[in-house]
């Protein structure tokens, strides 16, 4: 597209010359186009992080979703556990400039605590720190997570009173399902084997997660 733009705009200067241009984009990653059309604006939306501050206990993000954010699509979910107290996770929202604008009216007025932080740095190279010693009985998953309107939200539905997410990697690439890699923990013996059912039994996540293996999930928590 860049080349053949190039020749389009310098059609007059090069009339009745020859010219090469390369249109093969063969070095090309086609599963980012989804990525590259949304920071491009090329959709119509633009993609913003936001940092939360909210409470960590159960729930409380599912309540921020539910109460605040239940009209805005949801893109990219970083987060991880640093504090017994309170937490920060960061959500990545596709949305037009009227909608963001209506979002951070409906935040201040809800006395939401929150922060734009789409230019920071930790965001474009998603560096989600998490203190691994405050994990209780963690299980890590690969995930595949519906791409539709609601599936964060269902997924904490779900595993509510059964397990806390102590860790969650998650950006939407444009593909039919989003890739994820999410820690839970637990608070109960026996919870773990109870979200595995949950996960089992369930019509869309049965068959689609996979435990990380224990030499990884070792240097995830020695970190």
């Amino acid at each position: 597209a860049i080349g053949i733009a190039g020749v389009m705009a310098k059609c007059e200067e090069i009339t009745g010359q020859r010219v090469l241009t390369v249109t093969t984009g063969g070095n090309m990653d086609f599963s980012q186009l989804g990525v590259i059309a949304s920071n491009a604006g090329a959709v119509g939306t633009t993609r913003k992080h936001v940092r939360f501050t909210i409470g960590e206990q159960t729930g409380s993000l599912l309540d921020l979703l539910e109460d605040s954010l239940s009209e805005i699509n949801i893109a990219d979910f970083q987060y991880g556990k640093v504090n017994e107290h309170t937490a920060w996770p960061v959500l990545g929202f596709d949305a037009t400039d009227e909608e963001f604008v209506a979002l951070h009216s409906k935040l201040d007025a809800q006395g939401i605590d929150y922060q734009d932080i789409t230019a920071h740095e930790d965001v474009d190279y998603r560096i989600i720190s998490y203190d691994s010693g405050l994990f209780e009985s963690p299980w890590f998953i690969s995930l595949e997570f519906p791409e539709r309107a609601g599936a964060l939200r269902e997924c904490l539905a779900m595993i509510k009173g059964v397990a806390n997410i102590c860790y969650f990697n998650y950006r939407y690439s444009g593909e039919r399902i989003g890739r994820v890699l999410v820690g839970f923990e637990f608070e109960q013996a026996g919870q773990q084997v109870k979200l595995k059912a949950l996960l089992d039994e369930h019509p869309r996540f049965a068959s689609v997660y996979r435990p990380v293996p224990a030499e990884t999930l070792g240097r995830i928590l020695q970190k």
